[in-house]
Parts: structure tokens; sequence; C-alpha cells
């Protein structure tokens, strides 16, 4: 597919989907509730006032030779682009995937889901592009953790156990979590990450923030795509 020129001011939303997954095989395709897995970040992205554009990454283009019509029938443009060869593969990191299509597609913006958190929602994903209208350069998901935290050597990193106090009271230690990653063009230009500049964790409700990472993660997936 042509790569369209994008001008200033403008959002573009981009998926990652890579063919192989090595704790969980083509995790990305298998299908959760009615849709594969890499569909559900896609129509999210559909429905946020903000993205203009939805860039679906991919090593693997063939396989989206028979999505393209219903893909062309969503709220927002999608492209599907072709990972570069030397960009392909476990090792490579994301930042650099991320830099290759902020070279070809210049934008004010990028936000950044991952097919493996399916149950993000666009008021989440509103309420987190408002931080960066507000002045943040990035903003990310991350969960809010008040539990008891030790260093490997057993030394307490939040808390100190000759002082209990209820965990809900210990100050929270932030997890990143995936869910999603919205930058600036400019800021993330200069560092080349897409955590960048004036950085603002954002907290994501605990559903929504559901990573799946093992097989484990996939069944309670599954579970809570019958109830939601």
């Amino acid at each position: 597919m042509a790569v369209t020129t994008i001008k200033k001011p403008t959002v573009i939303g981009i998926v990652p989907v890579k063919e192989n997954s090595q704790r969980v095989p083509a995790k990305n395709f298998r299908t959760l509730g009615p849709d594969p897995l890499w569909l559900w970040p896609v129509r999210v992205l559909a429905k946020c006032p903000f993205v203009d554009l939805i860039v679906i990454d991919t090593d693997c283009l063939d396989y989206f030779t028979e999505w393209r019509r219903l893909l062309g029938t969503l709220a927002v443009p999608v492209t599907i682009d072709p990972r570069p060869t030397k960009l392909q593969g476990d090792a490579v990191s994301m930042n650099k995937i991320l830099a290759d299509i902020a070279d070809r597609r210049p934008a004010f913006a990028y936000i950044q889901l991952h097919a493996t958190s399916p149950f993000i929602q666009v008021e989440t994903l509103d309420a987190a592009y408002e931080e960066l209208q507000a002045g943040a350069d990035s903003v990310y998901g991350v969960n809010e953790m008040k539990s008891r935290f030790y260093w490997p050597d057993g030394r307490p990193v939040n808390h100190d156990p000759e002082k209990l106090i209820p965990t809900q009271d210990l100050d929270p230690l932030y997890e990143e979590n995936s869910a999603f990653y919205i930058y600036r063009g400019d800021a993330f230009d200069k560092q080349k990450a897409r955590i960048c500049g004036k950085s603002k964790p954002f907290i994501v409700p605990e559903l929504q923030a559901i990573d799946i990472d093992t097989e484990a993660d996939w069944r309670l997936a599954v579970g809570l795509s019958k109830v939601l």
C-alpha cells in the first residue's frame, strides 16, 4: 500500500502486528470474541475522535489482504505498512520500529496500542490524550501497585517491616503495562523513545490493563470477552 503524505497537525494511531510470538504462539491472530486479537485495538483507535490515521505495521503483509475491505469501513482511514526486513525479529526494539514509522509518516503526535491489551477503552485514551494537550510530551499506561515489595536480597522497597501500615496506605508504585503510549512527534524525534521528554504515567483501570503475555493471560481474556 502506498505511503500517504500526512500534514501536521495530525495524530496517527499505530498497531504493531508481528507474525510470531514466543510465549503465546500466533496470539495476534487468535480469535477473541468476534474478532482476531489485532483488530481489537484497531477498532478502539477508529473510535477515538483525535485519531486521523491508523497504521498497522506488520511483517506478514499477505495476511491482511482479506481484511482490507473490512478495514475500509471504519470511521478512520487504515493503512497497512510492511515492516522493513531489518526491523523484523523479536530482538528489535519497538522504539526502532516506531522511529521508522515516524520517519515515513511525520505527525504532531502518535498513539501506539498493542494487540495484547484488547480491553482498553476510548474514554481512557481520550483522558490520556488530554494530558498530552495539557503539556506532557508523552503519556503511558501504568498499573498502580499498593503492595509490599522487596528487592531480590530481601530489602524492602516501599515499606518498613517494623512499622506495618495497611497496604492501601502505602505510597504507590507504578508498573508500565503497555496498554498504550501517546507521544508528541517532536519529543520522540529528540530521544527516539516513546516515553520521552516531560512524561506522565497514566493509571489504567484494572480490567482494561490486562496484557496477554502467557497462555494463562489468554484464558483470562477469553473469559472476560464473554462478559464485557
